[in-house]
């Protein structure tokens, strides 16, 4: 994957400031989520490090409510987190699970797959943006965020700036063989 990435070490620290999240991170987070309401509504969406829940809540809160919900992240503490997860009637499961499993964990395909703040410029963009294709529905998307001094979109097309150091991008209109 580029440069080690310590799994536990990241669930650990979302572990740590799960409860707190929504408070620290959540207007930043909600921010992110501003205009993209159309790239995935109505769709099966895999949300791939949910967190709290932020990104289905802003979906239902903006009229996008989509199919069907999945949400998937490392931390545990997290999940437990994600009320909007839990009162949803989208939601099919709260997946706890390392990103790099997700092609080894399902069979169904997703019309939409969203990765915000969980890529870094020192990953295997390219690797794991493939390796979520075979997870895709054809013509489906793959929004997400890459955070990092050097971040761009190495799939896909850039969407716009988020600050200096993050990029949001998407991979649109995928064709699966």
């Amino acid at each position: 994957m580029g440069k080690a990435h310590d799994s536990y070490e990241v669930m650990e620290y979302y572990d740590a400031i799960a409860p707190s999240y929504n408070e620290l991170y959540g207007d930043e987070q909600l921010n992110k989520y501003r205009g993209i309401e159309y790239l995935c509504r109505g769709a099966r969406i895999l949300d791939i490090g949910c967190g709290t829940g932020l990104l289905l809540k802003h979906l239902r809160d903006s009229g996008a409510d989509p199919e069907l919900y999945l949400c998937l992240d490392i931390s545990r503490e997290m999940l437990e987190r994600c009320d909007e997860c839990r009162k949803s009637e989208v939601v099919v499961e709260r997946v706890a699970s390392d990103m790099v499993l997700v092609s080894n964990l399902f069979i169904e395909k997703f019309g939409c797959i969203t990765l915000f703040t969980v890529l870094l410029t020192g990953y295997d963009l390219q690797h794991l943006l493939k390796g979520f294709m075979g997870v895709l529905s054809p013509g489906g998307k793959i929004v997400y965020t890459v955070l990092g001094d050097t971040a761009s979109c190495p799939l896909g097309h850039e969407v716009r700036r988020l600050g200096r150091m993050e990029v949001l991008c998407i991979v649109d209109g995928v064709s699966q063989a």
